[in-house]
């Protein structure tokens, strides 16, 4: 029933951008009622975005920013159920506070004013909630397609800390300062399988978050290549 206005739109809208847009959407609709809403979706820049990206980049970003500014001025696209499954390890990038396309030959210095351990570790507390939740596509033996990474972990972080204000703007909680917990007390650097994970962030000796990681199937879309 949801994608029935879908197809009359299909009618009046034959566009490549709006083809875009409504298939991106009618994954969103589809599992909706299944899977809690994700407030920031991954996206590929089709232009140099200061303070973030140059083109082609893949980051997280939230959904109202896509939404409302970059797909409808052409600065970005979404990705499809078939780009995410080709998606490797080290692809999703972090956001680039530095980046300024303009500058050619050298980049300007950007001074940038670095929170101490025990403030960003205090924001990170009460930034991240119990749960990070994520949904991905599997095979038949719950083995994801491609794998979740504490670089992946971090690109979230910085995405959900940007959208913040004041203080919470400067958090950086980098890679090497994530770990997921595996068992008999190892570590491990990126999730191959549904489950839940405990994830442990050390921005400073004696100073760690830890969270859980929960990875749950991510619903398949019928029909979604005749969009």
């Amino acid at each position: 029933m949801a994608l029935q206005p879908l197809r009359r739109i299909l009618r009046l809208r034959t566009c490549s951008p709006c083809l875009q847009w409504i298939g991106a959407t009618a994954q969103q609709i589809r599992g909706a009622k299944k899977l809690r809403r994700d407030p920031y979706i991954t996206v590929q820049l089709l232009q140099d975005v200061p303070h973030f990206g140059p083109k082609g980049s893949i980051l997280p970003v939230t959904r109202g920013r896509m939404r409302n500014r970059w797909f409808p001025r052409g600065m970005a696209r979404y990705l499809l159920n078939h780009d995410l499954k080709n998606i490797k390890a080290g692809d999703i990038a972090e956001r680039d506070i530095t980046f300024r396309p303009d500058v050619e030959s050298k980049r300007e210095t950007v001074d940038i004013d670095v929170l101490d351990p025990e403030r960003s570790h205090n924001l990170l507390e009460s930034l991240l909630p119990d749960t990070l939740g994520f949904a991905r596509p599997t095979n038949t033996d719950n083995a994801l397609h491609g794998s979740i990474t504490v670089a992946d972990i971090a690109s979230t972080i910085r995405a959900m800390a940007a959208a913040g204000e004041g203080a919470l703007s400067r958090l950086v909680v980098k890679p090497e300062n994530i770990s997921f917990m595996a068992a008999k007390g190892k570590t491990i650097d990126k999730i191959q399988t549904l489950g839940s994970f405990p994830l442990r962030i050390s921005l400073k000796e004696g100073l760690v978050t830890t969270r859980r990681v929960v990875v749950t199937r991510q619903a398949s879309v019928i029909g979604s290549s005749s969009l």
